[in-house]
């Protein structure tokens, strides 16, 4: 399970982790180290000529290390084209998780002049803005809270394949302890031209469906959007009725995160077209 927002924050990573990490079967210590509970903490660990603070059982650590190579393909990409479709823009980061995707970001983007930020999880929001001025921009709204297509209250629910907090999606509860917003709500905040990043376990289209009059309206819009096969047997839908439907609100030319060069079909499987196995990302933007 992912750890609390208790836990403590530490001056540096410790050895056991740095050791383990560098191991041939680094998963196998990782396993050991988590049976043992010598991983519920936080730490700071690079991130190019700055630090950012996650915690040590996170994936994205044990991957990198140096966090400064975060996603750094599909990330420079995504940031490449909106920067070609827009001479200024705002960034909405849906599932902002601990910040490094926005951090990363705004490290590549040129063009980026601010960045609103949703995250409903608390063990991860206390380290979110923070985390994105590790990107260098300073014009930062992080909002504790969730997106969706409704206003109110929710809860996160781990599903059953994977307890880690990158997992976690919001279900409706009127009593849960969760605000939950649309993109309507934060129209007003932004401009006309949006990069939009959704990475929110399956609600892609809740947060289109919420934000339909603000979509319509961009003058400009370019989205990531990540596809997981998990995720879309969890809620019965297919990646080409995500496309068809957001198509309804608006046109977009899809291209593959890793390789903008490979434009997509939507009326295709993405899996065939992206040559991936169970999660790929594609950048969509305004065609013509």
């Amino acid at each position: 399970m992912p750890i609390d927002a208790s836990a403590p924050v530490l001056r540096r990573p410790p050895l056991s982790m740095l050791v383990g990490r560098r191991l041939p079967r680094s998963y196998i210590a990782k396993g050991f180290l988590l049976r043992h509970h010598m991983l519920e903490a936080y730490a700071p660990f690079r991130f190019h000529d700055t630090k950012v603070v996650v915690p040590l059982d996170e994936y994205d650590v044990w991957h990198y290390l140096n966090l400064s190579r975060y996603h750094l393909n599909r990330v420079r990409n995504f940031a490449a084209i909106a920067d070609r479709q827009m001479p200024a823009f705002n960034f909405i980061d849906c599932g902002a998780h601990l910040g490094l995707f926005s951090a990363q970001f705004c490290r590549q983007s040129r063009n980026v002049r601010s960045v609103v930020a949703f995250e409903p999880n608390d063990a991860l929001f206390r380290f979110l803005e923070n985390n994105i001025r590790a990107g260098g921009l300073s014009n930062i709204t992080a909002l504790h809270a969730a997106i969706a297509d409704f206003h109110g209250k929710g809860r996160l629910i781990a599903p059953d394949y994977d307890q880690s907090s990158q997992a976690l999606f919001v279900a409706p509860d009127p009593t849960g302890p969760l605000e939950v917003m649309t993109l309507e709500e934060i129209a007003p905040r932004v401009s006309k031209m949006v990069a939009l990043k959704l990475d929110i376990e399956g609600g892609e289209l809740e947060v289109f469906r919420g934000g339909a009059d603000f979509i319509r309206s961009c003058d400009a819009l370019v989205v990531c959007l990540e596809f997981h096969r998990k995720v879309l047997a969890r809620i019965g839908r297919s990646d080409a009725e995500i496309l068809a439907e957001i198509a309804r609100l608006r046109r977009l030319r899809w291209v593959d995160a890793e390789d903008p060069n490979r434009v997509i079909d939507p009326g295709r499987s993405v899996w065939e077209q992206t040559q991936t196995s169970h999660q790929c990302d594609l950048i969509g933007f305004d065609d013509g």
